[in-house]
């Protein structure tokens, strides 16, 4: 649950680039 998720790491997570997430996407449906 993202209750669980101390707020830095929520925090840090939102710092992460939705283009890296994509790439990654990207190369895991390839």
């Amino acid at each position: 649950d993202l209750e669980d998720i101390p707020d830095e790491v929520k925090e840090a997570m939102k710092i992460i680039p939705v283009s890296v997430i994509d790439e990654v996407l990207a190369e895991a449906l390839v």
